[in-house]
């Protein structure tokens, strides 16, 4: 096991004495609390548009006339548009103040959502879901860095698996809300973002104000922005996404079309980070400390893992739903909320048990460990399972999955300084074809059914195990991970500033110095 590394040895044996039922003083004020509700409400809204539009992909293309590559476009570019940037918002949250951040992705949030709503035309409606991707962008963002600038490490995972479980949720019952509202009238699918984000964004407005210092001048704070950073990172994240979802659809895997922009990524992907590591760049998009210490490096490959793992459950189940045991879209959804209601809970529940023990380890070996026993509990499942079955499985698997939410980001941060908040939090964020084969399948003979469902089941199958290896690797990683005691005091320079305070809730920064942000 390689040997600890300084910034980790530092910050053990500076906070060790406090690490056993030592918590800070610090207590959410009613300000507080109401941009957390704020802030859940985006955190919802937002995550509830990654996976809305994919029932009533059919009723919408049909409505603007799209054709099957403007299809694919229409499917993929709010998570194109909303994945790209968040490393940039990272940046500018720290230049500009997390407050403008914030009221800008709202408002063009709702822009987008309002533009993509009325659309008579695939473009007018790509163009309004890549504007409110872009948004959401910046609102994951914005969520996870305000979230870490108002609450102690130590009782940050609680508070933070509120939020990711209210993301989880939104994802999850997404499919049900995108089909009911297809059904009625598709439009309301973008517009009933334009409501909640008016909400959101009058509480931003009136209670969101945080401290935030101010760069001399504009020019000085342009002079901060890594443009060329910035330039290779779009260039080389839209190229590899481009080829990811042009490869199979729209073109073949061994077409140069596709093949051509996933190597440009990936060399453009290279140069990056030789860029970011050279010194040349006095404020780099992605230091390279944020990698420096075994236990940050290990957390975050934890994170990638999670969400693999999560993602393909949340689209593979929903397919096993509709293609194998041919149930409708709505119904399809419905069955998916033994999953999608039970994780607040545990999400909650993993939050609060880093909260009070102050250890994150024990709770990721339990979860990984969990994922690879509720995957291979998938593994199981066929056209003959009955509800009882994969409800139970499902309610495992919520049990595992559930404290990732909430537990993993906090390893990220403990041996790392608060002032590395935005740039550490912007790293740790089908269902079309499943409709059409679920009508083929019924409409086939008998035989040929039961020869179509036993082949999903099989693909099926192969994909529970992927995921085994892939929850295996993760519960592995957690041996890699050093304890780190997580700090109970609060000290950044984007505190929340209350009415009445002469100081902001930073600890050591002065009002005068700063504006709002």
């Amino acid at each position: 096991m390689a040997s600890p590394t300084s910034s980790e040895t530092k910050l053990e044996k500076g906070t060790a004495s406090t690490e056993m039922h030592n918590f800070p003083r610090w207590k959410p004020s009613w300000n507080f609390w109401k941009v957390f509700v704020a802030l859940s409400l985006l955190s919802f809204i937002s995550a509830l548009d990654s996976t809305i539009v994919a029932t009533a992909l059919p009723t919408i293309t049909e409505a603007v006339h799209a054709s099957g590559s403007q299809y694919i476009w229409i499917a993929n570019c709010f998570v194109l548009a909303s994945s790209v940037p968040q490393p940039i918002f990272g940046q500018m949250s720290n230049i500009f103040g997390r407050r403008n951040l914030t009221i800008v992705s709202v408002l063009l949030f709702a822009v987008g959502s309002g533009i993509a709503g009325a659309a008579t035309n695939p473009g007018m409606l790509i163009s309004g879901r890549s504007i409110h991707g872009f948004g959401a962008g910046g609102i994951y963002v914005c969520i996870n860095v305000i979230i870490c600038d108002l609450v102690p490490l130590r009782q940050r995972g609680k508070y933070l698996g509120i939020i990711f479980a209210f993301a989880g949720v939104g994802t999850t019952i997404a499919p049900v809300i995108g089909g009911a509202l297809a059904i009625r009238d598709w439009r309301w699918i973008f517009w009933l973002n334009i409501p909640v984000s008016a909400v959101a964004l009058a509480v931003v407005v009136l209670c969101l104000h945080l401290n935030h210092v101010r760069s001399p001048s504009w020019l000085h704070a342009l002079s901060r922005v890594d443009f060329a950073g910035s330039a290779l990172f779009i260039l080389a994240m839209t190229s590899l996404l481009w080829g990811i979802i042009t490869g199979g659809t729209q073109y073949p895997w061994t077409s140069w079309r596709v093949i051509l922009p996933i190597v440009l990524g990936s060399v453009a992907w290279l140069a990056f980070h030789m860029l970011e590591a050279s010194g040349a760049v006095h404020d780099p998009l992605i230091p390279t400390r944020l990698f420096a210490n075994r236990t940050s490096a290990a957390a975050y490959l934890l994170a990638f893992l999670a969400n693999v793992a999560i993602q393909a459950l949340l689209y593979f189940l929903p397919i096993y739903f509709q293609a194998v045991l041919r149930k409708s879209v709505l119904a399809s959804g419905i069955a998916f909320l033994a999953f999608a209601i039970p994780v607040l809970l545990f999400a909650i529940l993993g939050g609060s048990i880093v909260t009070k023990t102050g250890h994150y380890k024990p709770v990721h070996w339990f979860s990984f460990g969990g994922m690879a026993v509720c995957f291979g509990l998938f593994t199981l499942l066929d056209q003959d399972s009955g509800p009882a079955l994969w409800a139970s499985f499902q309610v495992i698997a919520t049990i595992a999955c559930g404290p990732t939410f909430s537990a993993v980001l906090p390893a990220i941060m403990a041996a790392l300084p608060e002032s590395d908040v935005a740039l550490r939090s912007e790293l740790a964020n089908g269902g079309a074809y499943a409709l059409a084969s679920q009508h083929v399948a019924a409409s086939a003979s008998a035989q040929v059914r039961g020869e179509v469902l036993g082949v999903y089941v099989k693909a099926l199958r192969a994909t529970w195990y992927a995921c085994i290896a892939v929850s295996g690797l993760a519960f592995l990683l957690v041996f890699v991970e050093r304890h780190v005691p997580l700090r109970t005091e609060l000290k950044t320079e984007f505190g929340l500033k209350e009415k009445g305070d002469e100081r902001s809730l930073a600890v050591g920064f002065e009002v005068g110095d700063a504006v709002a942000g």
